[in-house]
């Protein structure tokens, strides 16, 4: 059937025949990117790059040649789907196929995307001093903050800035940044370690 309609396509073909080219070869298209897994990407995106071998194919067929456009086409949807596979394993594509999605699960109860800190909900450091309190933070063995880390984290609880923090402290801002840092990952550590 489909070499029925090729005969009536004058090359190179007018727009309303590659429009129905397209739509007949692509079952053709689909089962050929069935075999073909690009990481990172989805089963839409791989049938897209064969569409795009398949168009590529009606652009550069040369009925002259003596080869069936049927085998061109596969060769060229293949080699497209080929190529957008090695493209998507050089390692400057690294980012984008190794990502993780934000709905993936962290821990029973949440995912990766509910644990990123957002400016209108409270940070690790506050939502543990909301939920435990100043005396478990700051209180007990006295090992987990060091003496800098202590004063720091109490200042920020109780709203203060870094520039403000750094003042009365006699420091510097970064020196400040840097604890409310160590703070939140010691947290984080403890966090954790109490989960497992």
């Amino acid at each position: 059937m489909l070499a029925k309609r090729l005969r009536r396509v004058t090359w190179p073909p007018q727009p309303d025949e590659v429009e129905a080219m397209l739509r007949s070869y692509k079952a053709m298209v689909s089962n050929i990117a069935q075999g073909f897994f690009i990481r990172g990407a989805d089963r839409d995106d791989v049938l897209q790059e064969g569409m795009i071998g398949l168009w590529k194919a009606i652009r550069d067929f040369k009925p002259k040649s003596g080869r069936s456009f049927d085998a061109f086409a596969k060769l060229c949807v293949r080699r497209q789907i080929i190529t957008a596979l090695k493209a998507a394993m050089r390692p400057k594509h690294r980012l984008l196929t190794d990502c993780v999605s934000l709905e993936t699960p962290i821990l029973e109860e949440c995912t990766l995307g509910e644990t990123i800190a957002d400016n209108s909900s409270p940070g690790v450091l506050e939502s543990v001093i909301e939920r435990e309190g100043l005396v478990r933070l700051f209180g007990g063995d006295g090992h987990m903050l060091s003496s800098f880390e202590s004063k720091v984290a109490k200042l920020y609880s109780q709203g203060y800035s870094y520039t403000e923090i750094a003042k009365k402290l006699g420091c510097t801002t970064k020196s400040v940044d840097c604890a409310v840092f160590r703070v939140k990952r010691k947290l984080r550590a403890q966090a954790v370690a109490e989960a497992v």
